[in-house]
């Protein structure tokens, strides 16, 4: 796959390792546009993605704690990993009863948790030294 381009390393090997992983994921699974929500092969790839996203959060949380982040800079990115799991388990509540999602959807959803959060919310670990 792609490496994980510089301009959204944050420096941090072990988030920028899952930052690439995730990153590959999310990759494969726009590399077949015909892979639609009801497959099972998609159905794998969002299950392995968002398992990936729940680990990575948990993960990053503890570095975080590490690096003396301010409190609210803290508070208000572990609210968005919270806001994205509550998302990850709508969807998947949603694809279990099975009603009808488009792709165009779920890939917009599934970009914005993982290059989305990256942007917004990663980079700004940039620098940072535990």
């Amino acid at each position: 796959m792609l490496p994980l381009p510089s301009h959204i390393s944050v420096g941090i090997p072990s988030i920028d390792d899952q930052h690439q992983s995730l990153l590959d994921q999310l990759q494969r699974m726009f590399s077949d546009p015909e892979d639609h929500p009801g497959s099972a092969d998609f159905s794998e790839a969002l299950s392995r993605l968002s398992g990936q996203l729940i680990d990575h959060f948990a993960s990053e949380e503890q570095v975080m704690r590490t690096l003396g982040l301010p409190p609210d800079m803290l508070a208000r990115h572990i609210d968005d990993h919270s806001r994205i799991i509550e998302q990850i388990t709508q969807l998947s509540f949603d694809l279990m009863k099975q009603r009808l999602i488009e792709r165009k959807t779920i890939m917009a959803k599934v970009k914005d948790w993982v290059l989305g959060h990256l942007t917004e919310y990663d980079l700004q670990l940039r620098n940072r030294k535990p």
